[in-house]
């Protein structure tokens, strides 16, 4: 598999029986039993997996986080078109995509912006966007 950036990815090689009795002993898949291995995950991580724990947004109480979140629902309220910063990692695209689709379902007015580096959204924030 090749990443966006051009890497070639391949998948860790993992002991085939050790696999087996993950899923055996864990009641996980197959592609989760390997992650946890190759990771060398231990108890307490394997056990939140299998687990359901209770989730909670850390930002809830963050200033930012609800200054951020009011002008959000403002902008949404008052149909302006939205800007959506994406980062260039994983964890950016996944957001960016998230909010698209939210965005589509809503009919909300929106374009993004999507860097491949991250020296990229330094010169997008520092040149477009200001405080």
């Amino acid at each position: 598999m090749i990443s966006v950036s051009g890497k070639i990815w391949t998948e860790q090689k993992v002991n085939k029986n050790l696999v087996e009795k993950f899923k055996q002993d864990y009641g996980l898949g197959n592609i989760l039993s390997k992650l946890i291995i190759s990771r060398k995950y231990d108890s307490s991580e394997i056990y939140g997996i299998n687990n359901n724990q209770n989730l909670t947004n850390i930002f809830k109480d963050d200033k930012d986080f609800q200054k951020a979140t009011e002008i959000l629902i403002d902008s949404i309220n008052k149909n302006e078109n939205i800007c959506i910063l994406g980062d260039y990692d994983v964890d950016g695209a996944c957001a960016t995509s998230l909010l698209v689709r939210y965005f589509k379902h809503i009919n909300q007015k929106f374009f993004f912006i999507y860097p491949t580096e991250r020296k990229m959204v330094m010169a997008l924030v520092k040149n477009y966007f200001k405080n």
